[in-house]
């Protein structure tokens, strides 16, 4: 089903790789959150951290 709206919406408006990517990642698993789709990408958590108030 994802499959074919996916399809669908490529012919008529030709949309980045990545996008159609999170789109059938979200139709397999259902919702996620987005550190759950960083995470099913491979990205690790960021180490910085803001500069402390002085």
């Amino acid at each position: 089903m994802v499959g074919q709206l996916v399809r669908r919406v490529r012919e008529d408006d030709p949309m980045p790789p990545g996008i159609i990517a999170v789109i059938g990642l979200l139709g397999r698993q259902g919702p996620m959150t987005t550190s759950d789709l960083a995470a099913a990408r491979g990205c690790a958590r960021s180490r910085w951290r803001a500069p402390s108030a002085s």
